[in-house]
């Protein structure tokens, strides 16, 4: 099957505003909203809705305390509707095994999704048209942000385990929409930045670039197929964990959020995506050692594979930095897709230029001794 991934100038994004995304739930729902504000998101719409009155919904006979996210998905995702299937069925199998992440709810019709047509206006009158949208509710789960929590190597470990924990469960996990599921985010097509390349106005940072996907291409995707792989959550970031305090104090991750970019792909891709934003948000290269730490105490990987993290990490810099320009290229107000501009261009050349040998010794000295 081709995959569905989003042409250039291509716009995706619902364009609904708060007032139309509350009489929309409340249709669909049967629910009452008291509360409503809209949440950061790439190319979704996301809401969170508190609702505290009972339900007309025979299927949402008792109210999560914590309110709901109402999840209006943009235009090319919804055309994948199996997808959302595996998407909902995924978010129940980690519940199942224990793990906290957002919960799908049966609507008034006892589905967890619709699609429902919303009008995208254009500059040009002439040329407004509807384009239909996969509309779901799940439940809001509570805590804090990886990102706004004390920042502690301890964390950064802790983050590895948690990443290590998720794929493991999800061995268990199938659903045949992942066997041809792709999309522009995955890290295994960070070749196909190049067509977008034209929004990057630096010539030393669009050879960076360039030079990063070639060896991505020569390194890792020439033995793509020979890598250990199975499912993995794909996005593991600072704002898709929830982190809560224990007894003692210390933080720990809570929950995972956003499994919109869940798929198969080498495990040594869902460390390095984990890595690049860990490092981005310690600011600090010395970070990944504890990352790589966590993940490996629970699911080691061979060390010739660990050898690809450098040239992964920056892979998914660069993916995330330009894919970021060109989303903000097509929505302008959306500052979010430009959240690792800042820090991300500095870190690339940093991390691209870091003699590869003296890397691995910083980045593998905290393994377990078995691996």
């Amino acid at each position: 099957m081709a995959d569905q991934i989003v042409s250039l100038g291509e716009q995706i994004k619902p364009q609904t505003d708060l007032q139309g995304a509350v009489q929309l739930a409340e249709r669909l729902y049967g629910i009452t909203v008291e509360a409503a504000r809209e949440l950061d998101g790439y190319d979704d719409k996301n809401y969170h809705l508190k609702v505290t009155k009972p339900s007309s919904n025979k299927y949402l006979p008792q109210l999560w305390p914590h309110g709901y996210v109402f999840k209006i998905m943009n235009s090319s995702d919804s055309k994948k509707l199996d997808f959302v299937e595996a998407q909902c069925e995924i978010m129940m199998h980690l519940d199942k095994h224990g793990i906290s992440t957002p919960q799908p709810q049966k609507n008034c019709s006892g589905r967890y999704f619709c699609l429902e047509k919303l009008q995208n206006v254009s500059e040009n009158k002439d040329n407004n048209e509807s384009k239909k949208h996969v509309v779901r509710l799940l439940t809001f789960q509570d805590g804090t942000l990886l990102k706004d929590v004390p920042k502690s190597w301890s964390l950064y470990y802790e983050v590895g385990r948690y990443t290590a924990q998720l794929d493991l469960i999800l061995k268990e996990f199938f659903h045949p929409a992942y066997k041809h599921y792709s999309s522009l985010w995955l890290l295994k097509n960070a070749p196909k930045i190049k067509e977008y390349l034209f929004v990057v106005d630096d010539v030393t940072k669009t050879a960076t670039v360039a030079d990063v996907i070639q060896q991505f291409e020569e390194n890792i995707l020439s033995r793509f197929e020979n890598l250990q792989s199975g499912m993995i959550h794909g996005d593991i970031n600072e704002v898709n964990l929830l982190c809560k305090q224990n007894n003692t104090g210390d933080w720990y991750v809570s929950a995972v959020l956003d499994l919109g970019d869940s798929h198969h792909s080498a495990y040594v891709l869902e460390l390095a995506i984990a890595m690049a934003y860990m490092i981005l948000l310690g600011e600090d290269i010395e970070t990944g050692t504890h990352v790589i730490a966590g993940y490996c105490s629970l699911h080691s990987l061979p060390l010739d594979e660990l050898k690809l993290l450098r040239v992964a990490v920056c892979a998914r810099l660069c993916q995330s930095l330009v894919l970021g320009l060109y989303t903000h290229t097509q929505d302008p107000d959306n500052k979010y897709v430009l959240s690792t501009q800042t820090a991300g261009w500095s870190l690339l050349e940093r991390l691209w230029s870091f003699d590869a040998q003296q890397l691995e010794e910083m980045w593998f000295s905290r393994l377990p001794n078995d691996s």
